[in-house]
């Protein structure tokens, strides 16, 4: 932005980012000049046109009877928008940057949460990001439940995000999932994240979620992932190692309740390792475990 003084010109200059244009004031012109160079103009008027190309697309309706059938339908920007109900699939972004939300994005009724289910009816995981989708692709507004995974390194049990998938998750109860496994490579019934993924959780709940024999009954993270927690409650998950876990990973905890918790042995709470977390406002109570770090580890 520039302020006009009188008299001034600017002339025609050539830039590697673009043109700025010539611009001739009068004498007492006091107005305000805004120049843009010609690469902004174009974002913008991209920007502009994808927001105007934005299609709602309804699930059931619009010929898409399944909540995978409306994320295939969709382009990047478009928001599928899922009636109350229970929908028995495992569903894959499919590297869609899109919304996916149930008819509490409309509403801000918590019942449309409990209400729209998505059953993993266990055959897997329920929700996968695993093409690099970014903080664009959201899911919001839905019960997550019923995801099953047997000894696979890639899935955890509700929504996994690898391969430096960003998406945000937001106003989610994410419950009974499970993920069977037998060592550190196996975890995350809750959510999964590997590969430099960085998933943002916003008021999510996520309750009795079960790593059988392996960790993280509610949260793993490895391999330099760094997730976001913020208002959210962790409660009576179960796992062998950690009822949150960070291997090689960042975590950052803002007003988190951990609380009731069980890990078989170590990290009843948060368990670490090669990990940094930064915890602000947050509470980590009554976690119980056999052997080592009831609250952390």
């Amino acid at each position: 932005m520039v302020s006009a003084q009188s008299g001034k010109t600017w002339p025609l200059i050539m830039k590697k980012d673009g043109i700025k244009p010539m611009i001739k004031l009068k004498p007492n012109d006091k107005r305000i000049i805004l120049c843009y160079t010609l690469p902004v103009i174009l974002l913008l008027l991209n920007l502009s046109l994808t927001t105007l190309h934005a299609e709602l697309i309804h699930v059931p309706g619009d010929n898409q009877l399944t909540i995978q059938a409306g994320i295939d339908s969709a382009a990047a920007g478009d928001t599928v928008l899922v009636a109350p109900g229970t929908y028995e699939e495992n569903i894959n972004f499919n590297s869609k940057n899109i919304v996916l939300g149930s008819q509490f994005i409309l509403s801000n009724d918590t019942t449309d949460i409990s209400g729209t289910v998505i059953d993993g009816n266990t055959n897997g995981c329920v929700i996968v990001f695993e093409n690099g989708e970014d903080s664009t692709a959201v899911i919001k507004g839905f019960t997550i439940t019923n995801g099953y995974v047997w000894l696979n390194t890639n899935r955890g049990g509700g929504i996994t995000c690898i391969n430096e998938s960003k998406p945000l998750l937001s106003d989610l109860i994410i419950t009974d999932n499970e993920v069977v496994g037998n060592d550190f490579t196996h975890g995350g019934a809750g959510i999964f994240c590997k590969e430099k993924s960085g998933p943002v959780l916003v008021n999510v709940k996520l309750i009795d979620n079960y790593a059988k024999d392996c960790d993280g009954g509610a949260i793993r993270c490895s391999d330099s992932s760094r997730i976001v927690i913020r208002n959210t409650v962790i409660r009576q998950n179960k796992a062998t190692y950690g009822t949150v876990t960070g291997f090689d990973s960042w975590l950052e905890l803002n007003n988190v309740l951990i609380e009731n918790n069980y890990s078989s042995y170590a990290g009843g709470g948060i368990y670490l390792e090669r990990s940094h977390a930064s915890i602000n406002n947050s509470k980590i109570v009554n976690n119980h475990v056999r052997v080592l770090g009831g609250g952390i580890y």
